[in-house]
């Protein structure tokens, strides 16, 4: 996409702004923390004065990226100039106290999911990116700010965990490129796969025999579920971060279509993770639940006991299915 014009606006806005404040949504993923980072810091190199927010904590699983000692959770005293919000489809998922509070004078929105609802007073949205880093990465070399590193670390986080490991239907030429240049500058890539994917608890893999006896599948084999509920989470003094990824069981199912991973968050309250294999879009059926995402990556919340949630988004997930 063409985004010459907001590159313009962007430099316009930071030639008279000082202080920058970088947010991603709450419980970051990779794709949310390492494009918040990359950013950040790449501002930095610009001469501003940055603070990097998330109203979360970093997951253990991400805290190999460097940078993330810079990530706070104490917002400013005093409003900034610009506010970067970085991979939120929708502005809400920033977190209650940046919502109240109102902590700058323009908002600048960077994304790339299809359901973004274009929030910001400069909005740069690119839906077919990969990954919100790729769009970083794009607005970094607009504004001329020279790709460290560090900053390369986290762009490449960004895009191996949002393209599954460059399996999913987004790992683009594009992406591939972006990915050979940053392990040009210096990332490591066996480093970060390994932090990733092959580094984690041994109670990881029993909530994982939990969550996966719990596989139901419906809709003639082409709709699978699983589930994971706070005491099970209690019961193996695990945190919700390390069940990423499980979704990706029920996904890889012969003949499934779409999948769910039902998470209880909090008594009668569930996030739904969807996946597709590429005939149904999960961010529509996700919408009908005020969430969104991607076509074959999406998700929603609903308030409500597991049986009438499942009952909700089975209907919902019939109906998509039907039209196929």
């Amino acid at each position: 996409m063409d985004f010459t014009e907001q590159f313009d606006q962007l430099r316009k806005l930071l030639s008279r702004s000082k202080s920058v404040l970088v947010a991603s949504h709450g419980n970051p993923e990779g794709d949310a923390l390492g494009s918040s980072i990359a950013l950040g810091l790449g501002l930095e190199e610009l001469g501003k004065e940055v603070m990097i927010y998330n109203v979360d904590p970093i997951p253990q699983i991400l805290r190999f990226l460097p940078g993330t000692d810079r990530v706070t959770s104490t917002l400013p005293a005093r409003p900034v100039d610009l506010f970067f919000a970085v991979d939120m489809g929708d502005f809400n998922m920033v977190g209650e106290p940046v919502i109240k509070m109102r902590p700058y004078s323009t908002l600048v929105n960077i994304d790339h999911h299809i359901t973004n609802t274009r929030f910001g007073d400069l909005n740069i949205v690119d839906g077919k990116a990969s990954s919100t880093g790729q769009v970083v990465n794009s607005v970094l070399k607009a504004l001329g700010c020279k790709v460290t590193r560090e900053i390369a670390a986290n762009i490449y986080c960004t895009l191996i965990t949002d393209t599954g490991s460059f399996r999913y239907s987004n790992t683009t030429s594009e992406c591939l490129h972006l990915a050979a240049e940053m392990i040009e500058i210096g990332v490591n890539a066996k480093d970060v796969a390994d932090y990733l994917f092959e580094t984690y608890p041994k109670k990881k893999l029993d909530l994982l025999q939990r969550v996966l006896s719990s596989i139901e599948v419906e809709c003639g084999g082409k709709y699978s579920h699983i589930t994971m509920l706070q005491r099970d989470l209690r019961e193996f003094n695990i945190e919700q971060e390390w069940s990423e990824g499980f979704i990706n069981y029920p996904r890889g199912i012969e003949g499934v279509e779409v999948s769910v991973f039902f998470k209880e968050s909090a008594e009668n309250q569930f996030k739904m993770s969807m996946r597709s294999k590429g005939r149904v879009s999960v961010a529509e059926i996700c919408k009908e639940f005020g969430g969104g995402g991607h076509y074959a990556a999406a998700g929603c919340r609903l308030n409500g006991s597991l049986e009438s949630v499942k009952k909700q988004i089975s209907s919902a997930v019939r109906r998509a299915l039907s039209k196929l």
